[in-house]
């Protein structure tokens, strides 16, 4: 088989190369779209955690000496023992 320089067409070593170049770009997506997924699932849970703390009441806002006492009462009557989530804490702390 004589090859000429007008021979037209792709080499080997020219497909290997595409092809290597574009399992490299997909890998690199496929991470990108990873870690994209782990941060969603991330938000989602410490969304939910923050949610389901809504049997706590909350002190009214304090703009006034008035408002002392209503805010004393408030977290008074709050049984913290009962309404306890330590698990976001835990991570928290674990992270830092």
């Amino acid at each position: 088989m004589n090859i000429t320089k007008s021979s037209k067409g792709f080499a080997l070593f020219e497909i290997i190369v595409i092809v290597g170049v574009v399992g490299i770009l997909g890998f690199a997506g496929y991470m990108v779209y990873l870690r994209q997924q782990d941060k969603k699932t991330t938000a989602n849970t410490s969304q939910t955690t923050t949610s389901s703390k809504s049997d706590v009441a909350e002190a009214p806002e304090i703009n006034k000496a008035t408002d002392l006492a209503t805010a004393e009462k408030v977290l008074d009557d709050t049984n913290v023992e009962s309404s306890s989530d330590d698990t976001q804490l835990d991570q928290d702390l674990a992270s830092f």
